[in-house]
């Protein structure tokens, strides 16, 4: 299972924060450079990190003989969660690009 727990409580935040930046009106392009740094790096690279991590760390608490007993291949997967969550990202630039692009009816 490439998505976990973790993945799906992420994914469920990227929506709710994306309903809210909708409904405030709230361009994330104009908010400067450093917070689309900042945004990339932990989505693009920290969060997969602790994806990873956790679901390492339940896989060994989850059936200690098999992960004894595993080589590096049946942990392949885990690492496919960087290109899933470069997905993400794509989708996020794609959803503030549209946001973007969409005039404001309050202003008009």
């Amino acid at each position: 299972m490439i998505i976990g727990v973790f993945d799906y409580l992420v994914f469920f935040g990227l929506i709710v924060l994306n309903v809210f930046f909708w409904k405030k009106q709230i361009v994330f392009i104009k908010s400067g450079c450093l917070n689309i740094l900042t945004f990339l790096l932990v989505l693009g690279l920290v969060i997969p990190i602790c994806s990873i991590f956790i679901e390492f760390q339940v896989l060994k608490f989850l059936d200690k003989e098999k992960f004894e007993n595993s080589d590096a291949f049946n942990f392949l997967y885990l690492y496919f969660k960087f290109p899933l969550y470069w997905l993400i990202i794509f989708f996020q630039i794609f959803i503030i690009g549209i946001k973007s692009w969409i005039p404001n009816k309050n202003n008009s």
